[in-house]
């Protein structure tokens, strides 16, 4: 496990009984964890024992390296094999590692998408104080939304939404912010999306 660095992507495993039991005498578990289970994070530090301290979704845990599995690497290799798994999901995975690792730059509106990728709302709300009119710009050629909805992360997409993003853009292959929630495991994310089109429909 040592091939995982600071600043690594990592995905957290989502089975919440081995997370627990693994946890024991590395950085423990507490239920506040539970958000973090199966979600893509960063590796912020690495201890001398070899545990990690990763920020998901805007808040940093620390967890046994066991839990977590470079996300670069393994996924792309495991989507290739699984059934060669839709074409469009890998090149997902990695757009999504692009836009993961790239700097945010306050000034810069293409960090909107950034900062939606990594969950940080504040950030996000704040941008979009700055320039409301960005709400639908592309990084990687994919959206704010779209990357928040893949991800998971709903008080993005609900910021977004507030803000007039447009759901129904596609990209450029043609999937939409719903396909990317869709693509995802969240079905609140996915809910959230379709509710907030059938408002858009009825105003």
């Amino acid at each position: 496990h040592n091939s995982i660095w600071v600043g690594d992507v990592v995905r957290v495993m989502d089975d919440m009984d081995t997370v627990k039991k693994l946890q024991v005498g590395h950085g423990e578990w507490t239920d506040d964890m539970a958000p973090a289970l199966g979600q893509i994070g960063k590796v912020i530090k690495v201890f001398g024992d070899g545990d990690m301290r990763v920020s998901v979704g805007g808040q940093s845990w620390t967890f046994n390296p066991a839990c977590l599995t470079s996300y670069q690497r393994d996924n792309d290799a495991n989507l290739m094999t699984t059934e060669n798994a839709k074409e469009s999901k890998s090149t997902l995975v990695s757009i999504l590692e692009k836009i993961l690792a790239q700097k945010t730059d306050c000034e810069s509106p293409c960090s909107l998408v950034i900062e939606a990728a990594q969950g940080n709302t504040g950030k996000v709300r704040e941008m979009l104080q700055k320039h409301p009119d960005k709400v639908d710009i592309r990084n990687q050629g994919r959206t704010a939304l779209q990357v928040a909805s893949h991800l998971g992360h709903m008080e993005v997409v609900k910021i977004l939404i507030q803000a007039n993003a447009n759901i129904d853009l596609k990209d450029d292959e043609g999937d939409s912010a719903l396909h990317y929630a869709a693509y995802g495991t969240y079905m609140e994310t996915h809910r959230c999306i379709m509710l907030s089109q059938q408002t858009t429909e009825v105003s």
